[in-house]
């Protein structure tokens, strides 16, 4: 897994992880600068990007000391966001709650955070009412991709997302919804679904 890290990578992960071990929570970009004598903050961000491009380094942007080290069956931390609607939009929700996901089903390069379904219009989609899906935070999406969309910038709902020219189609998966048919620049897409958690 280290394959290919350099010395200084080397020593950072085994400071975060050993930081955890003795705190339960990473240290901040400022106490690994001190620690290791960094000049900025900069050549931290720097090094911490390379460790999670290398998939080494685990974090989420809307968790403050959320560093992880990634081992082999380990879990990531990321925001479950609220819930969003299936079917109908609903209000957009912005909290974050910190939720263990398998870090197998997480990429390590990209930003990702978690919704919670209500309703039943991606059923054929293998999306049920109170999956948790793990969404890729970005701001564009190719046809056919489920996703996030936020309505009039006040309505979230997760849909299947196709665009004709200047109109935003916004499609179920279920026959008993129809198609949201909308002007394009009054969707705003926030993310694509990457993965779903589901209990049973």
């Amino acid at each position: 897994m280290l394959a290919g890290a350099t010395r200084k990578q080397r020593e950072i992960l085994a400071y975060i992880q050993a930081y955890i071990g003795q705190n339960s929570y990473s240290p901040s970009y400022r106490e690994i600068q001190k620690h290791f004598g960094f000049s900025s903050l900069g050549s931290v961000s720097k090094h911490v990007t390379r460790l999670r491009d290398r998939g080494l380094l685990s974090l989420s942007k809307y968790c403050s000391r959320s560093l992880r080290v990634a081992q082999e069956g380990d879990t990531v931390l990321l925001p479950l966001m609220g819930t969003i609607r299936a079917g109908r939009p609903i209000e957009a929700i912005s909290h974050a709650e910190p939720t263990a996901v398998p870090s197998s089903l997480v990429p390590s390069q990209g930003d990702y955070y978690l919704l919670r379904v209500a309703g039943d219009s991606m059923r054929d989609a293998q999306i049920a009412e109170g999956d948790l899906v793990i969404i890729e935070s970005r701001p564009v999406a190719e046809p056919g991709q489920i996703v996030v969309a936020l309505i009039n910038g006040t309505e979230a709902t997760l849909k299947r997302y196709y665009q004709k020219g200047d109109r935003v189609l916004l499609e179920a998966a279920h026959p008993g919804y129809a198609t949201l048919d909308l002007p394009a620049d009054s969707v705003t897409i926030q993310g694509i679904v990457r993965g779903l958690l589901r209990k049973y």
